[in-house]
C-alpha cells in the first residue's frame, strides 16, 4: 500500500514537484494535514514554451452549476507546451499560486507572464450615445465628450437642488492622462482631461469593475485614439502588465 505522502515535501496546497522525473503532481486533502496516497493527477513537464499566471477577482457567488461557492479570488497558471498542448493549473490561494508559478518557470528556464483574466470578456469601453458622445458620472459630477461640437459638458449637481454647468472648449485641453488604480476587489480605469492656464484636472471617463477583467490594451488603444481626437497628448501611469 502506497503511504500518503508528508505535507512537507508539497510545494503548497497537495502541489508536488520531483525535479528528477520532472514531474508535477497534486494530491486531494482528505482530512486537515491528510492528504490521499495516490495524486489526482501528474503530468510530465517537458518542453516548456510558455507560462502565464493569470490573477483576477470577482464577487464571491455560487456557479450556475452548484458546487461550491466562488472565492473572490482567483488564479489560474497556464503552461504552454512546445508541441501545442496547454496545461491548465486552478489554484485560488495567491500565495500558493504564485509559489508555483515561479517554482514551474525557474524548472523550465521560461519567463514567468502575469496576466488578468484568462478569457476576454464582453469589452469595457465606453459606447457612444445616440449623439456621439461619451457621458460618464464620476460622483455628482456628469460630463459629455461633444465630438461634434468639440466641446466636454459639465454637469455639477449642488446641495440641495442646484446645479452648475461649465463648457470647456477642446482647445483649453492640455493632456490626457490616463490612470489606473486597485482597490481590491475592484479596478478602475480613468480618462482625465488637463485644462486651461493652471491644468485643472478633470475626469472625462472613468470605468470601474472587477479587477482583471478590463483589457489593459484595449484601454491603451482606446486613450490613444481619444487623445488624438481631441488633438493634445496622452500621458499615461503605470497600468496591468497582460
Amino acid at each position: 500500500m502506497t503511504a500518503a505522502p508528508d505535507s512537507r515535501d508539497f510545494i503548497c496546497q497537495g502541489w508536488q514537484y520531483d525535479p528528477v522525473m520532472r514531474q508535477l503532481r497534486v494530491y486531494a486533502q482528505e482530512k486537515r494535514n491528510t492528504w490521499s496516497a495516490e495524486p489526482l493527477s501528474e503530468v510530465q513537464l517537458a518542453d516548456v514554451k510558455r507560462i502565464v499566471w493569470h490573477r483576477w477577482s470577482q464577487q464571491p457567488g455560487r456557479p450556475h452549476h452548484g458546487g461550491d461557492i466562488l472565492p473572490q479570488s482567483l488564479s489560474r497558471i497556464v503552461v504552454a507546451f512546445a508541441d501545442g498542448r496547454e496545461l491548465t493549473l486552478d489554484e485560488n490561494d495567491r500565495e500558493c499560486a504564485e509559489k508555483l508559478a515561479n517554482l514551474l518557470a525557474t524548472e523550465s528556464r521560461v519567463q514567468l507572464e502575469t496576466a488578468g483574466a484568462p478569457s476576454a470578456g464582453p469589452s469595457t469601453l465606453p459606447q457612444r450615445d445616440a449623439q456621439g458622445r461619451y457621458r460618464s458620472l464620476v460622483g455628482k459630477t456628469e460630463t459629455a465628450l461633444d465630438m461634434a461640437m468639440r466641446e466636454i459638458d459639465v454637469n455639477a449637481h449642488r446641495f440641495p437642488l442646484r446645479r452648475s454647468r461649465q463648457r470647456i472648449p477642446f482647445s483649453e485641453v492640455r493632456h490626457l492622462a490616463l490612470e489606473y488604480s486597485v482597490k481590491l476587489p475592484f479596478e478602475e480605469y480613468a480618462l482625465v482631461a488637463a485644462y486651461g492656464p493652471e491644468e485643472q484636472r478633470l475626469p472625462v471617463i472613468v470605468y470601474r469593475g472587477w479587477e482583471g477583467w478590463a483589457d489593459a490594451e484595449e484601454w491603451r488603444r482606446f486613450a490613444q485614439e481619444l487623445a488624438s481626437e481631441l488633438g493634445v497628448q496622452l500621458t499615461s501611469a503605470r497600468l496591468p502588465e497582460g
